[in-house]
């Protein structure tokens, strides 16, 4: 079975008190573990030959017959990109290593305006990083030459002998995708079956060299026995689902337009479903709406990600408060009020 995950996003919520509430793994949201102290036997470190231009990125790439390796991060302020580039990218082992292979492209989403001012070009980042699907960070997508996607990964950890490792079977994995994308509508419907899950789990469907696909797999599992129609109506969802998000520090959510496709979703599961649920039902609860706060707890209960029994309790929980609120708006004793009814 494959499960389509919603991936981190850049928000103007403030879901670190979800992630304390809940308890959930949310490593993108969260400061990095401290460093390891410098080893005087460390390997040697580099400059990283990193292009911050995206388009001249591509060029080189087509001129030297490489592949792309494009970073999405934030320069000043993302934890686990620093450490990645402490770890791994800067050392010369891997710099060596991907030389012949990459040109390493560099697309930088940072916060303070000293950082914004070395964006070589802002619009062009933020539409690379939606083309991509690039949420969190960081973000690697391993892309041919004319910027076609076919893997994605992120923080590793072991250094960079283990990351070079890691991005050579990516590429292994990822060529029938570049076979896929090359051949376009004219793939045969067995070249799409045989090539879906990888496609779905290096998570580009959204890109353009694939924008066909989905509507093929909707034909080819019109019933959903191959359970790929799933995952595509996941992402037809998560894509109006990113819509509706902030797309500034200082915009708000529309709760009420969020909460509205959260409870229609079909398919919708993962970190973001998850966080926005409880961050739209505490909200809708603060709001005097218990019956909504309600639906979406219980809904965002079943997703796997939650189903650890101490989560499972703080939901419990949760949905206890929605029904004194409930009750309470109905006129009626609360339990503790009607326990304490039946004693006297």
């Amino acid at each position: 079975m494959i499960q389509h995950r919603l991936r981190g996003a850049r928000l103007a919520l403030p879901l670190l008190a979800l992630a304390g509430l809940l308890a959930l793994p949310l490593a993108w949201a969260e400061d990095p573990p401290a460093a390891a102290p410098e080893d005087a036997a460390a390997p040697e470190r580099v400059e990283i030959p990193w292009v911050k231009d995206y388009e001249a990125a591509r060029a080189q790439a087509r001129q030297q017959k490489k592949h792309l390796l494009i970073n999405f991060t934030g320069s000043d302020w993302c934890g686990w990109c620093h450490r990645l580039e402490g770890e791994v990218f800067a050392h010369k082992e891997f710099v060596e290593g991907v030389a012949a292979q990459y040109v390493l492209v560099y697309l930088d989403f940072p916060r303070g305006e000293a950082a914004k001012a070395k964006v070589v070009d802002p619009t062009l980042n933020e539409r690379l990083s939606t083309e991509y699907e690039a949420f969190g960070y960081p973000t690697i997508v391993l892309a041919d030459a004319e910027g076609v996607p076919y893997a994605r990964t992120g923080y590793q950890p072991d250094g960079p002998a283990a990351y070079l490792t890691h991005l050579a079977e990516l590429r292994t994995q990822g060529a029938p995708l570049l076979e896929l994308a090359q051949a376009g509508p004219k793939a045969t419907s067995e070249q799409v079956k045989a090539t879906f899950k990888a496609l779905a789990e290096a998570a580009v469907l959204g890109h353009p060299a694939f924008a066909w696909v989905s509507d093929r797999i909707l034909e080819l599992d019109a019933d959903g026995a191959l359970g790929f129609k799933s995952v595509v109506l996941a992402h037809s969802e998560e894509v109006k689902l990113r819509a509706l998000l902030p797309k500034s520090e200082g915009q708000t959510l529309d709760v009420e337009a969020v909460t509205k496709l959260l409870l229609e979703s079909q398919h919708l599961n993962g970190d973001l479903f998850v966080q926005l649920g409880f961050h739209c039902a505490m909200t809708q609860l603060r709001a005097g709406k218990p019956a909504e706060a309600k639906a979406l707890a219980q809904k965002v209960a079943g997703d796997p990600l939650v189903a650890d029994p101490r989560t499972q309790g703080k939901i419990a929980e949760f949905v206890k408060q929605c029904d004194q609120a409930l009750a309470k708006a109905a006129g009626e004793p609360s339990e503790e009020e009607g326990a304490a009814g039946d004693e006297k």
